[in-house]
C-alpha cells in the first residue's frame, strides 16, 4: 500500500510539473519548513516565493523526488552549512527539491548563482514549466539545462546578456542560434558545432534509446527496445539508428526523422556490435555466441548473409576502402581479417568473405583501421598496438592509462586520441612518429567511455557510463573546457541534425 501510495504522489507530482493548468504545487513538508522560518512568506502558484523582505527564491524541480523520513531536511546550502534564515544562495533539500535565491546584480537585472559547487541534481532539474519568468532574469550558461522550454536569457555575466556577434541577437535558450556553455575558467564560450543537435544516448540500465536535444541536456522522449542494447550506430544520411540488443538477439531500428521504433531485424546470438561502413547501404552485426557477423540491408532493413567466422566477435571495424573488416575473438584474444569486395550502396552482389588470422593481443577493447595501420588498445595491458597491415607486424607499443576503453583519429591532424578510464586521461598521440605529445586529465568521476569528435571545431566530447556529465575537450588548446550536465549516463552515444 506505501508503494501504490508513493507511486501516485510521484505521478501527482510529474502532473503538475507538465500540465500548466495544475500549477507547481511545493512539497507539503517544504511549504510548513518556509512557513515555519518566514510566517508571512507568499508561495505563488507556478512555485515562485517571496519572502517578507523582498527576497525570491525560484524552485528547481528534480528528475525524480525522493521520501526520506524528513523531506524537508536540508543538505546542502551555498554558502556552506547554512541556516534557511540566512537565506542562501541554494538550496537543497533531501527530497532533492532545490530552491535558488535571485540575486540582484544591478537595479535592472537578477540572476542566479554561479558556482562550480553547484550540485549536478540541481544542473539536471527543471524549473517549473508555468513559471512566470520574472523580468529582467539573466541566467549563467550552466544553469541553462534547468530552463526546459522557458525562455529565458542566458549569460556569463549577468550584468550583460551575452550577444551573439554574428547575428546580433540575445542568446535566448529554446531559440538559440548558438550553444554557449560556461567554462572551466568562469567564462561563456558558444559552440556552434552542437546547434540543433540530437543526441541518441544508450546505457547498461535499461533497455532504452534516450532522445537529447543538445541545447538541453535532458531526454525528451526513451524509446523502448526489445532487451539491453550494447552498441548503436547511425546510417550515413543520419535517417536510422540501429540499436543492437543483446539478450532478444535482435537489432532494433529507429526513424529518426520520427523518433519512433520502425521494426526489429533477427541477427545471431548476443550482438554486440555494429558499424555501417561510409559509402554503402549495409550494416555488420558481431554475434559474440553465434560465431558470426550478419549483413543487414539497409534498404529493406533485412539479413542478407550469415558469414561464419572463428571465435566469438566484438569489436568490428572496416577499413576505409571497404575491402577488410577486422574483428577480435573474445575468448583468445586473437584478431581476424574478414577480406571482401562490399559494394558501394544500391549494388546487391552478394558478399563472399574469407577469414584469416592477423595477430594476438591481450584483453582487447577497441579496434581501429588508420590507413595501413590496425590500431589496438589493450584494456589489461594498459597499451596502444599499432600493428602495420603491410609488414605483417606489430612495430610499436606504446603505454597509456590505465583501462584504454577508446581510439578515435582526428580527420586531417595527424593526432589520435586513448581514452583511459580508470586514470580519467586522454593521450594524444602524434600519427606520424606514434609517439604521445600530451595527456589531458578528466574530473576523476564515473567511468569514461566513448570520444566523439566533432570535426569543424576542434572539440570533441567525452561521454560517462557512471555521472550524468559529458566533458568538452578543446583539441586545439588541448584541454578540458566545459562539462555539459546530460540527464542520463551514456555507454553509446550517436550525434544526428
Amino acid at each position: 500500500m506505501k508503494k501504490v501510495l508513493i507511486t501516485l504522489i510521484s505521478i501527482f507530482i510529474n502532473l503538475s510539473i507538465i500540465l500548466p493548468g495544475f500549477g507547481t504545487e511545493l512539497p507539503k513538508p517544504v511549504i510548513e519548513l518556509i512557513k515555519e522560518k518566514f510566517p508571512n512568506a507568499n508561495i505563488r502558484f507556478d512555485g515562485l516565493i517571496e519572502l517578507p523582505d523582498g527576497t525570491k527564491y525560484i524552485p528547481v524541480l528534480p528528475i525524480s523526488y525522493e521520501f526520506p523520513d524528513n523531506p524537508a531536511k536540508i543538505t546542502v546550502t551555498i554558502p556552506a552549512n547554512a541556516d534557511l534564515k540566512s537565506k542562501p544562495d541554494l538550496i537543497l533539500f533531501a527530497n532533492n527539491l532545490s530552491l535558488l535565491k535571485m540575486i540582484k546584480k544591478t537595479d535592472k537585472v537578477y540572476t542566479l548563482i554561479n558556482s562550480a559547487q553547484i550540485p549536478l541534481k540541481v544542473k539536471l532539474g527543471l524549473l517549473p514549466q508555468d513559471l512566470i519568468v520574472p523580468e529582467n532574469l539573466v541566467i549563467p550558461p550552466e544553469l541553462r539545462v534547468i530552463t526546459g522550454d522557458l525562455k529565458i536569457k542566458i549569460s556569463d555575466d549577468a550584468s550583460k546578456v551575452m550577444v551573439n556577434t554574428q547575428t546580433g541577437k540575445n542568446l535566448v535558450n529554446g531559440n538559440q542560434s548558438t550553444i554557449s556553455i560556461i567554462n572551466t575558467n568562469g567564462k561563456a564560450i558558444v559552440i556552434n558545432d552542437l546547434v540543433n543537435k540530437i543526441f541518441y544516448a544508450t546505457n547498461f540500465d535499461s533497455s532504452l534509446i534516450h532522445v537529447i536535444p543538445s541545447k538541453s541536456g535532458r531526454p525528451i522522449k526513451s524509446i523502448q527496445l526489445s532487451s539491453i542494447p550494447s552498441d548503436i550506430a547511425i546510417t550515413e544520411d543520419n535517417r536510422y539508428i540501429l540499436a543492437t540488443c543483446l539478450s532478444s538477439n535482435k537489432v532494433s531500428i529507429i526513424d529518426t526523422t520520427t523518433n519512433n521504433f520502425v521494426s526489429d531485424v533477427e541477427v545471431g546470438k548476443l550482438p554486440v556490435s555494429i558499424v555501417i561502413p561510409a559509402g554503402t547501404d549495409k550494416a555488420f552485426v558481431a554475434n559474440r555466441l553465434s560465431s558470426s557477423i550478419s549483413v543487414i540491408d539497409i534498404k529493406n532493413m533485412t539479413v542478407i548473409n550469415e558469414i561464419p567466422v572463428t571465435g566469438s566477435p566484438a569489436n568490428l571495424t572496416v577499413s576505409d576502402d571497404r575491402q577488410n573488416l577486422f574483428y577480435n575473438d573474445v575468448a583468445s584474444g586473437k584478431i581476424y581479417k574478414v577480406r571482401f569486395s562490399l559494394p558501394t550502396a544500391g549494388n546487391d552482389i552478394k558478399i563472399s568473405p574469407t577469414v584469416n588470422l592477423v595477430t594476438q593481443v591481450n584483453n582487447i577493447s577497441k579496434i581501429t583501421q588508420f590507413g595501413k595501420y590496425l590500431l589496438i588498445t589493450s584494456r589489461s595491458d594498459n597499451t596502444l598496438i599499432i600493428y602495420s597491415l603491410d609488414e605483417e607486424k606489430v612495430i610499436k607499443t606504446l603505454e597509456v592509462g590505465k583501462k584504454p576503453v577508446d581510439i578515435q583519429v582526428a580527420k586531417g591532424k595527424d593526432k589520435l586520441y586513448i581514452l583511459s578510464a580508470d586514470s580519467h586521461t586522454v593521450h594524444i598521440i602524434d600519427t606520424m612518429t606514434f609517439t604521445e605529445t600530451n595527456t589531458i586529465t578528466l574530473k576523476e568521476s564515473g567511468f569514461p567511455k566513448s570520444i566523439n569528435i566533432l570535426n569543424a571545431e576542434d572539440k570533441a566530447l567525452v561521454t560517462n557510463a557512471d555521472s550524468y556529465e559529458i566533458a568538452i575537450i578543446d583539441l586545439k588548446e588541448e584541454n578540458v573546457i566545459s562539462y555539459l550536465p546530460i540527464g542520463t549516463t551514456i555507454n553509446s552515444l550517436v550525434i544526428s541534425e
